[in-house]
């Protein structure tokens, strides 16, 4: 009896070691696959197989999913980056291969679908043939992204759309706004959108992204009736995911400058403006959120040609493999779900403008009422605004100690900037070019 239990346990034993192995192999490929140290991903428990035969670690290695057909669809893997901070937030959110979407307006209460198209890679693909935002001529067309992870969470980002959206004009802008997640009616925001009850157009994906509505903006500016120097914002309900300490500034300080009338009327000399332009450590707004001229937008890859690029850029680039590690991270190189925050000032034929006079550098925590000095001293000027690269560095974000004391922050190669414009767009940047 002893003798058979024990061959028992050791036959037990083997086979829980083989799947063990097979497990290690399993993650250390997901990892691999996503660019994440495997040491960093949140829990190794289950991995299992989706519908399409597609690897998908569990729900909690993910920012978050949703199941169909009880298989769980992921949309990025979670790592607990530098910080101690997990990379998650409500831009990643359910990227999945299918996203219905209901719409409702001022003009008609009929539902409809927004047809996601898959590419050969089987990345959701909004078609740009099927948009159907009405022209907005003579006002800026402002895109707002909202998404509501739970119906709990409802009052708390009524309140937020309610913060944002009285930055706007109805004399300056028309509203089109995409809503994932718990919100499904524009009933349910109540009297949080004021005169943009009536006055803006609502459509619903039960999941999506930011993507979705990005693609929006790059669609609308690429048809032919679009006026060039028409104007387009974009706005996301920043902090309705994560409701931490000094969201609510950084979304104030984003709303007051994408929205204003500064960057509505923007001059000539800018096609992108914002409240904060950085180019470190790539040219980006923090927080994303912004106005653009379309003549500018329709020249940028669409948003999911552009992660897909940046993700190979950073894998095949030979110039990005002598730089310090630091540099290849997602957050420092503007890959992956960062990809969307770097898009907009991604070609090297923009003129970025941006309002805030202080001497805040970027990084989604402001220094204090920064948000409100903001509207009593905007000021709008080409950016970058700071004569010296120095001061865009942050200490301990994206920062190296290298014996070049002179380089010490990423994105600071300008030959690595040029490669990037290079694989991307095949183009150099003008003279007037901000970075020369």
């Amino acid at each position: 009896k002893q003798f058979a239990t024990s061959q028992l346990e050791s036959k037990i034993f083997r086979v829980m070691a083989d799947r063990m192995v097979v497990h290690l192999l399993l993650l250390s490929l997901v990892a691999q696959i996503h660019s994440v140290p495997i040491s960093k991903l949140r829990d190794f428990s289950t991995l299992t197989w989706d519908s399409d035969c597609n690897l998908a670690p569990r729900r909690d290695m993910f920012c978050s999913g949703t199941r169909s057909n009880g298989h769980f669809h992921p949309s990025k893997v979670v790592a607990e980056d530098e910080l101690g901070k997990s990379s998650c937030d409500e831009n990643s959110y359910l990227q999945t291969n299918s996203a219905t979407a209901t719409a409702s307006s001022s003009q008609s209460k009929k539902s409809t679908k927004n047809s996601v198209k898959n590419d050969q890679k089987g990345k959701a693909m909004v078609s740009k043939s099927e948009t159907s935002v009405p022209l907005a001529p003579g006002k800026t067309l402002v895109f707002y992204n909202l998404f509501v992870n739970e119906k709990t969470d409802v009052p708390r980002v009524a309140k937020l759309v309610q913060q944002q959206l009285r930055h706007l004009d109805v004399e300056l802008h028309d509203l089109w706004i995409n809503s994932i997640g718990a919100i499904a009616e524009i009933s349910q925001l109540a009297d949080s959108l004021g005169p943009w009850t009536k006055n803006s157009h609502f459509v619903h994906y039960q999941r999506g992204g930011e993507n979705l509505t990005l693609q929006d903006v790059w669609s609308y500016c690429q048809r032919a009736d679009v006026n060039p120097n028409q104007v387009v914002a974009y706005l996301h309900s920043k902090g309705s995911f994560h409701d931490r300490p000094g969201q609510h500034e950084i979304n104030e300080y984003l709303s007051i400058g994408a929205a204003s009338k500064d960057c509505t009327l923007m001059p000539k000399e800018c096609n992108v403006c914002s409240s904060r332009m950085t180019p470190l450590p790539h040219p980006h707004t923090p927080g994303n959120m912004w106005a653009a001229k379309c003549g500018y937008v329709a020249k940028l890859l669409s948003p999911q040609q552009f992660e897909k690029k940046m993700f190979e850029y950073r894998h095949s680039s030979k110039r990005l493999q002598n730089l310090p590690a630091i540099c290849k991270r997602n957050w420092c190189l503007g890959y992956t779900r960062f990809s969307f925050e770097h898009w907009i000032h991604s070609h090297p034929q923009v003129q970025p403008c941006d309002l805030d006079p202080s001497s805040y550098a970027h990084g989604y925590f402001l220094p204090e009422n920064l948000d409100q000095k903001l509207i009593r001293n905007k000021r709008l000027q080409k950016a970058p605004r700071f004569e010296n690269i120095s001061s865009y560095r942050l200490k301990d974000t994206c920062d190296f100690r290298g014996e070049d004391l002179a380089q010490q922050f990423c994105g600071e190669d300008l030959a690595q900037r040029l490669e990037e414009y290079d694989t991307l767009y095949h183009e150099k940047p003008p003279e007037s070019w901000f970075g020369w």
